[in-house]
């Protein structure tokens, strides 16, 4: 859905802990069999529109558009000029935000750790808060 060269280093860090040189022959024929039919399970899984999604496919259910690795990165700067930011955005998104920052290398496990856990409390509060709280009729 989005090719970008972390899903190179991604690869390569998944075949130095799983090589498959190492495996015999019959392994190694089934992983062939599953890499040549990956392109096609992928096309089918994100094309997909099941009723749960009311019709609409996984691409636009996760706003591909906006989880784009460049979009990611340059919201991950605005929220370092402007944190407030990051607690009016949909978790979904500031999940993608953050793990592209880990994946850029300019989120540290800590800090990632800090603000998930700030994050989880102000929407957990949030949520609380708006479900006890009745809301005033206008009329």
């Amino acid at each position: 859905m989005f090719p970008h060269e972390q899903w190179a280093r991604l690869s390569q860090l998944w075949n130095s802990f799983y090589p498959i040189e190492g495996n015999d022959l019959t392994r190694r024929e089934l992983f062939d069999e599953i890499f040549a039919a990956m392109p096609g399970f992928v096309g089918l899984l994100v094309n997909h529109r099941p009723p749960a999604l009311r019709g609409r496919s996984l691409q636009e259910v996760l706003q591909v558009a906006q989880r784009q690795p460049a979009h990611l990165t340059a919201l991950f700067a605005a929220w370092q000029r402007q944190p407030s930011q990051m607690y009016r955005t949909p978790p979904t998104l500031v999940f993608a935000v953050l793990g592209q920052a880990r994946a850029d290398g300019h989120l540290s496990p800590e800090e990632e750790s800090h603000l998930l856990t700030k994050l989880l409390s102000h929407w957990a509060l949030r949520n609380a808060v708006s479900v006890t709280v009745p809301r005033v009729s206008s009329s």
